[in-house]
């Protein structure tokens, strides 16, 4: 992308795709203040330019959105964000192994009150749509995330 960044009247947003192990194939989309700015695959970097002032920035794959980041840019300045990966911590596959097992729990249940055994499998299919559900709206974009680097989170630190 072009460097148009007039370092008077405008400050920039530079955002680096860390390699995630989430969804490598396809990019990325980079959401300023709600407007599509960008879209980044893994590996690439993208200078967004802004105006100075508060904004926030959120990162959207499919229907998957991170939580959102906010940052505010002083004139002339480049603030330099990462999106990375968290992972699957203990925590977050304790949370799928619960909503599983609910949905197992649930395809039973409903199975011994119709005494149908495809019930039982309508029950379990309703509950795994609702996990997935869940799991797509607060369980994944926990685990993707915008940060400011780590050298610009240092340096902010260093100033209070």
């Amino acid at each position: 992308m072009k460097n148009d960044l007039n370092p008077r009247s405008q400050s920039a947003i530079r955002i680096t795709r860390v390699s995630l192990s989430l969804d490598t194939r396809r990019p990325f989309n980079i959401f300023i203040d709600g407007e599509e700015s960008g879209s980044l695959k893994t590996g690439e970097s993208i200078l967004l330019p802004v105006s100075p002032g508060r904004h926030i920035l959120t990162a959207r794959i499919g229907r998957i959105e991170s939580q959102p980041l906010q940052v505010e840019s002083k004139e002339g300045e480049e603030l330099s964000i990462q999106l990375d990966c968290l992972g699957f911590n203990a925590r977050n596959v304790a949370c799928l192994f619960l909503l599983f097992a609910i949905c197992a729990v649930f395809g039973k249940l409903v199975g011994s009150i119709f005494e149908s055994p495809i019930a039982g499998g309508i029950g379990l299919l309703g509950g795994l749509l609702a996990a997935g559900e869940v799991m797509r709206a607060k369980l994944i974009p926990k685990i993707f995330r915008l940060r400011l680097s780590p050298e610009r989170k240092a340096k902010e630190e260093a100033l209070k």
